[in-house]
């Protein structure tokens, strides 16, 4: 089609390109029949069918433009170039074996055997030719890939990055598939490039800047879900918590994850309150890297709210009594196990144990050396202290098994919840497994009665005590090499505190923990930016929109952008540099005496030479020096908020109709941009120097992308042109035409032609 483009072949390139293609396919198709033809029968090593070829000059002549212009389309040219060269070599391969058959050939075989090598000689020209074809519609398909490789590239990379991978990613496509049809559609390739990254620019801003608004308003949202306090306080104590996460030294710590441990806190707890900074870092510590359930995490900050213990603390104590009792017993537990069996602790043995968390990690180690839960304790104790029933099946399995039982002991621990005694009573009178084994089911059954089980939980118990006295010396050595690690790190980090250790190396992430760890931290900080710079953007873009939406304003800026961006960077850079060796400062004093700086006759700035000292702030004149600090240039964070509220009211300006607004704004979101660059590298000149690149290059990018948009414009109306000045020669050829039917009588030789003669041969405008 004539409106066809593929890079810098037009419709009417590509046209020729395929009537080329046709013509090499006929030629084959013709040489091979020859080549048939002049072969002597049994022929070796002679192949003459080209399959190969000839689906690759079909595909390539069946691909439409859009198709080519595509990742598919870039392979299913290199597939045909491979299938024609395949059978360009079979070609060369056939000329040999022809030559040598003429060498050997007989005169009446002479005739055939040539015309067969002339026409392997056309048919090898013909592959060439369909080469040269294929060459040139791949240098522009590799061109069109090329211009968005780049991009597709970053996206992939960006895609594993927590939260804003995805729309990252998506922007990154976007401008990969741009920078293709820009390509595609002639543009030059870095032309293309520089446009579609622009684009990035304002997209990545757009995607992140969008994250960042809905997480922040989820988490006041959650905050006012939690608490009921309402949008504006609940906003408030978000910002409390956006603090705590600015000021903690630990990327483990974050908003988000401060706002759901709040969440959870409440929801277990069972009180809408704002928790302490202390026990909310304990709880995301406990859950997201000791590997507690939240609800077990939150009995021990119950625990410790209850004994008025600091909860990270409370932990510390807790890993300690828990490595002691794996030592002692036998038995290696992790401390996020031990939480998760307090968490179904009895009330009664809470409330003994609550003030001594070494007591509640020895007994829940017992427990577990005994091959017993809590919850089977529970059960245990409801039997035991139904006494009438209890005492009658302690009688029955007397009986039965011959035992000795006294269970008195074990009704008095039930009676007190005392779960560890009781443990250790059932242990004592259950027996081993061994004897278990050599009772009849009856007999089984009525012994595991007497302890409020059945015969399969009894059974489950001893296997479980007959397998953890096997494993004890694996277990106690666990647990020695565990307090060995941690007494390493006591003394290289936490000044000797065993308990602080025990509890940290049992919480250490992976690198891949720390690096998602770092990026959700940037990610928060962008976040909390946006929260502080958001009602400042709101009303500068309101502002300069106003100013910008006069059709003389938008003139004005254009032209004062880059000048401005000059004066600018100019002040800041005298500014960044008054005050050290390149600029000093030069302080003028009345009454300075003869003596100078270093005489007795005048005063001398103090710090400023060791020769000298300032007298009560005077001078002998009497005047006092300027005590005002020279200027200093902006710190990081004062330059990345005026950059951010430089690209959200850019972005917001952009949304304008305005076309005046709508440059000016992405001017503005460009400066921001770079602004924030520059702020990372070197806070305040930096900003300057970004601001200014920044602000350039997007109305550099306005510009070719306005031109470019002007340039098709000026074609379209060109070629509309053309067509009407068509038509009107159609339409006079036309009306000629009929005048000539129906009016004019063309004599010769006195006689008059006929019409066919008349108008038959004759074309006007030609």
């Amino acid at each position: 089609m004539a409106d066809e483009q593929l890079g810098k072949l037009s419709g009417e390139d590509l046209s020729k390109l395929r009537q080329k293609l046709t013509v090499f396919q006929d030629d084959i198709v013709k040489a091979t029949n020859e080549v048939a033809a002049g072969m002597r029968s049994g022929a070796e090593g002679i192949v003459n069918s080209f399959t190969a070829a000839r689906r690759g000059m079909n595909s390539l002549a069946r691909l439409s433009v859009d198709e080519l212009a595509t990742k598919k389309g870039q392979e299913a040219v290199e597939k045909s170039i491979k299938q024609i060269k395949g059978d360009q070599v079979q070609s060369e391969t056939n000329l040999l074996l022809l030559k040598r058959q003429i060498d050997l050939a007989s005169k009446e075989e002479l005739k055939s055997l040539g015309k067969a090598y002339e026409a392997e000689l056309r048919r090898q020209d013909a592959l060439q030719g369909t080469l040269g074809v294929a060459g040139k519609l791949k240098k522009e398909v590799d061109a069109i890939n090329d211009a968005g490789a780049g991009f597709e590239k970053i996206g992939s990379m960006l895609k594993s990055i927590p939260i804003l991978g995805e729309p990252l990613t998506g922007v990154f496509t976007n401008a990969a598939a741009s920078a293709r049809t820009l390509v595609k559609d002639g543009m030059n390739p870095l032309q293309a490039k520089v446009i579609s990254f622009g684009s990035v620019l304002r997209q990545t801003f757009v995607a992140g800047l969008g994250a960042a608004i809905i997480n922040a308003g989820e988490q006041v949202g959650n905050v006012n879900k939690q608490l009921g306090l309402g949008l504006e306080s609940s906003r408030k104590v978000a910002d409390n918590f956006r603090q705590i996460s600015e000021q903690s030294e630990s990327t483990r710590i974050n908003t988000t994850r401060l706002v759901a441990a709040n969440g959870e806190l409440v929801k277990s707890l069972g009180t809408s309150v704002q928790y302490s900074e202390q026990q909310l870092k304990t709880f995301i510590q406990n859950t997201e890297y000791l590997g507690a359930s939240a609800e077990a995490a939150a009995k021990v900050e119950k625990l410790s709210i209850s004994t008025s213990v600091d909860s990270e603390k409370y932990s510390e104590r807790l890993a300690s009594a828990a490595n002691s009792a794996g030592r002692n017993l036998g038995i290696h537990i992790p401390l996020s196990k031990v939480m998760e069996k307090i968490q179904n602790l009895s009330s009664t043995t809470l409330l003994n144990f609550r003030r001594n968390p070494e007591e509640l990690g020895r007994a829940v180690a017992q427990v577990e050396k005994l091959g017993l839960s809590f919850e089977q304790l529970k059960s245990t104790t409801s039997a035991l202290l139904d006494f009438e029933s209890s005492i009658q099946n302690e009688l029955e399995a007397e009986l039965l098994t011959g035992k000795d039982l006294n269970l008195e002991r074990a009704r008095s621990a039930a009676l007190m919840g005392k779960e560890e005694d009781l443990a250790k009573e059932i242990s004592k009178q259950a027996g081993t497994l061994a004897e278990f084994e050599q009772m009849t089911v009856f007999r089984r059954e009525s012994l595991a009665q007497a302890f409020g089980m059945n015969a399969d939980q009894m059974a489950d118990m001893l296997i479980k005590q007959d397998m953890m006295n096997k494993l004890g010396d694996k277990a106690k050595d666990a647990s020695l090499e565990q307090l060995k690690a941690a007494r390493e790190l006591a003394k290289a980090k936490y000044g000797g505190d065993e308990g602080k250790a025990l509890l940290e190396i049992q919480r250490q992430e992976t690198v891949g923990t720390q690096f998602k760890d770092i990026i959700l931290k940037l990610k928060e900080a962008f976040v909390d930016i946006v929260s502080k710079v958001e009602p400042i953007a709101k009303q500068l873009a309101e502002v300069i929109a106003k100013v910008a939406a006069s059709p003389l304003t938008k003139l004005a800026l254009t032209m004062g952008v880059g000048l401005s961006a000059v004066i600018s960077l100019a002040k800041l850079l005298m500014s960044t540099l008054r005050g050290t060796d390149m600029m000093p400062m030069v302080v003028r004093m009345a009454g300075m005496g003869a003596g100078g700086l270093l005489g007795g006759g005048g005063a001398v700035s103090q710090g400023r030479h060791p020769a000298g000292t300032m007298i009560g702030g005077k001078n002998v004149g009497g005047q006092y020096m300027s005590k005002t600090p020279p200027p200093r240039s902006m710190s990081m964070g004062t330059g990345m908020g005026l950059g951010m509220a430089g690209m959200m009211a850019g972005s917001m300006m952009m949304q304008s109709e305005n076309e005046g607004v709508q440059t000016v704004g992405s001017a503005l979101t460009g400066a921001g941009t770079g602004a924030m660059i520059g702020s990372m590298i070197l806070p305040g000149l930096g900003t300057a120097v970004g601001a200014a690149v920044g602000g350039g290059i997007s109305l550099l990018m306005n510009y070719m992308s306005k031109k470019d948009e002007d340039n098709k414009k000026d074609e379209q109306r060109k070629a509309e042109e053309a067509s009407k000045q068509l038509s009107q020669y159609d339409l006079m050829e036309q009306h000629l035409r009929k005048m000539a039917e129906q009016e004019t009588k063309i004599y010769m030789d006195a006689n008059e032609v006929g019409i066919a003669q008349r108008v038959g041969n004759y074309s006007v405008g030609n």
